[in-house]
């Protein structure tokens, strides 16, 4: 696990700043799927850089730990390589809000890496902008869209015809 420390040069105001979580913590490629848990236990969070040498390759969430890893019968000893998300979403520290909203929907992720200069600074979280954002408006319409199912169209057309107990 490397915990990275943080120098901010900001210009345009703290907002990011004041509402990011740091410093990151960062898994490693080479971490098994039961210590990736252990940390997210250890520090309370279910979202997890995975770094190879000192490059970020991937994240991680508490749910692919349980919706891929565990679903698909992986053991604790498993290294996380194979379930690590590699399209990285990151956003400047230096945008605004709006920019941080904007990501968050059209990608439909929760978190996303905070960086300066392409360093990773900190991890802002639709919970972050709970406790720090006050155009709830806009924020509840994020959130809308960020959980908003994207309908397959090779989906079968399921008929129920009862609900059973």
């Amino acid at each position: 696990m490397y915990k990275i420390n943080l120098l901010f040069h900001t210009i345009n105001g703290d907002f990011m700043k004041d509402m990011m979580s740091s410093p990151v913590i960062v898994g490693k490629l080479n971490h098994t799927l039961a210590e990736i848990a252990s940390i997210m236990k250890q520090h309370d969070i279910g979202f997890l850089p995975i770094a190879k040498e000192n490059k970020i390759v991937g994240v991680i969430t508490d749910r692919d730990l349980v919706i891929e890893a565990l679903a698909n019968r992986a053991t604790a000893n498993t290294t996380v390589e194979n379930y690590i998300t590699h399209r990285i979403i990151s956003i400047d520290i230096h945008k605004d809000i709006n920019d941080v909203l904007e990501s968050m929907r059209n990608y439909q992720v929760k978190r996303i890496l905070v960086t300066d200069a392409q360093k990773i600074v900190g991890v802002i979280a639709t919970s972050d902008l709970l406790y720090h954002y006050h155009d709830s408006q806009s924020l509840i319409k994020t959130l809308k869209e960020i959980d908003q199912i994207r309908v397959s169209t090779t989906q079968d057309n399921l008929e129920i015809d009862s609900f059973y107990l």
